[in-house]
C-alpha cells in the first residue's frame, strides 16, 4: 500500500514537471499515408477500448497507415482480431514498467502518436513527453502543451464520447478522404466462438421466439439493481410476452444469476470474454445496467433498455452509439432506490415496439 502511494505521488510530481518543461505546439499539418506508422493510446477499461474503435476504423480506411495500439492490462483483448490494427502493445506494470514500455515504443520509431483519452492521464502525459515521435495528437485539454497539434474537445455534456474522440480526425490532413459514414463501435468475434454461441443457444431455445437478455452485472456493485427486482423483471417479461429469457452475468455474480433464473429461465456466464460477447451478439433485445455490454450491443445493433447511474457528473451518459435504446437515469450514487414500478412502466412502453416488429419479421 505504501509503495502504491509513493507511485501516485511520483506520477503527480512527474506530470507537474511535464507541464513546466513542455515545448510549444507546432502547427505542422498532419499528413499520413500507407507508409506512416501510428501509435494509438487507449488505456483503462473495456468500455474505454470499445469506444475507441470507430476512430481506429476511420483512420485506417481513410489514411491507411500502420496502426498499433497501446492498451492496458484490463482492456487490450478488445482489440484482438481487429483487422485495422497491426500490433497490440500492453502497458507494463509500475514505474519500471512505464519506462520499459516507453523504450519499446521509442524503438519502433512512430511517425505519429494519438492519445484517444477524453480526459487527462498522467501515464499518457509521461509517454507523450518522452516519446520520440515527431507528431503527437489529442483533444485540447489541460495538458495540451504536450501535443504538437490538438483538436477541439466537444462538450461532454452534449456530445457522445465516440464523437468526441472522432473529432481528433479533424486535425489530420487529406480530409477529402474522410472515411466511411455510419461508423460504429466494433468488436470482432472469431468464427469458432460465434459457432459455439450458436450451438449453445440452439440447445436451450428453438429460436422461433425473440431472445431477451437480462444482464445483471455492471462495472461496480453500486450498479447492481438487486436480485429480487431482476427476478421480478424476468418473470414479468416471460408472463406478459411470448419470448425466451436468458439471464447474463459476470462469473462472480453466477449465484445471483442462478437465483434470478430459478426454474423458469436459463442463465449464462463465462470466464472467456470473447465467448460471452459471442452469446450476447445473438440476442434480439437486451436489458442492462450501464457497462461494456452496452457497447457490444451497439456493435451488433441490438436494441436495449438501460438503467444508468449518473452521480456527481454533468457528462452525458455512455449510451449505445448506434443501437436504438431507452433508459432510466438516477442521479443517486447507486441503483438501490430505483423502484421496480418506475422501470417496468417505461420498459413496457419501449419493449412493446420490438415485440410487434419481431412478429412481423
Amino acid at each position: 500500500m505504501r509503495m502504491k502511494k509513493l507511485e501516485i505521488l511520483f506520477r503527480k510530481f512527474i506530470y507537474s514537471l511535464l507541464l513546466l518543461i513542455a515545448g510549444r505546439k507546432k502547427e505542422t499539418p498532419v499528413i499520413l499515408s500507407s507508409q506512416s506508422k501510428v501509435l494509438v493510446i487507449r488505456l483503462n477499461r473495456i468500455g474505454d477500448a470499445l469506444v475507441a474503435t470507430p476512430f481506429v476504423k476511420k483512420l485506417k480506411i481513410s489514411q491507411n497507415p500502420q496502426i498499433d495500439i497501446l492498451a492496458g492490462r484490463k482492456n487490450h483483448f478488445i482489440f484482438k482480431n481487429n483487422p485495422n490494427i497491426a500490433e497490440i502493445i500492453v502497458l507494463q506494470r509500475g514505474i519500471a514498467g512505464l519506462f520499459k514500455t516507453l523504450r519499446i515504443l521509442n524503438r519502433k520509431k512512430y511517425d505519429v502518436v494519438i492519445d484517444l483519452h477524453d480526459d487527462i492521464s498522467t501515464t499518457v502525459s509521461f509517454l507523450l513527453m518522452f516519446s520520440n515521435a515527431p507528431m503527437k495528437l489529442g483533444l485540447n485539454k489541460g495538458n495540451s502543451e504536450l501535443y504538437t497539434k490538438t483538436a477541439i474537445r466537444p462538450d461532454p455534456q452534449k456530445v457522445h464520447v465516440v464523437d468526441r474522440l472522432l473529432n481528433i480526425y479533424s486535425i489530420i490532413g487529406n480530409d477529402q478522404n474522410a472515411g466511411p459514414a455510419g461508423l460504429n463501435v466494433e468488436y470482432f468475434i472469431s468464427a469458432e466462438k460465434a459457432d459455439n454461441a450458436r450451438k449453445y443457444l440452439s440447445s436451450l431455445f428453438d429460436r422461433k421466439k425473440m431472445l431477451v437478455g437480462i444482464n445483471i452485472t455492471a462495472g461496480s456493485e453500486a450498479r447492481y439493481w438487486g436480485t429480487e427486482k431482476f427476478k421480478k423483471l424476468a418473470d414479468h417479461i416471460s408472463e406478459i410476452y411470448d419470448v425466451d429469457i436468458l439471464i447474463l452475468s459476470a462469473p462472480d455474480y453466477a449465484e445471483q444469476a442462478r437465483t434470478i433464473a430459478g426454474d423458469n429461465h436459463s442463465f449464462y456466464y463465462s470466464e472467456d470474454f470473447e465467448q460471452f460477447c459471442a452469446v450476447v451478439s445473438r440476442l434480439d433485445f437486451l436489458f442492462t445496467p450501464d457497462t461494456f455490454i452496452v457497447h457490444i450491443a451497439s456493435a451488433c445493433r441490438i436494441p436495449l433498455f438501460g438503467i444508468y447511474v449518473k452521480y456527481n457528473t454533468t457528462d452525458i451518459i455512455w449510451y449505445p452509439y448506434k443501437s436504438d435504446y431507452d433508459c432510466i437515469v438516477t442521479e443517486e450514487p447507486t441503483l438501490n432506490n430505483l423502484a421496480y414500478e418506475v422501470v417496468i412502466d417505461k420498459f413496457d412502453n419501449f419493449f412493446g415496439n420490438y415485440i410487434d416488429e419481431h412478429k412481423d419479421s
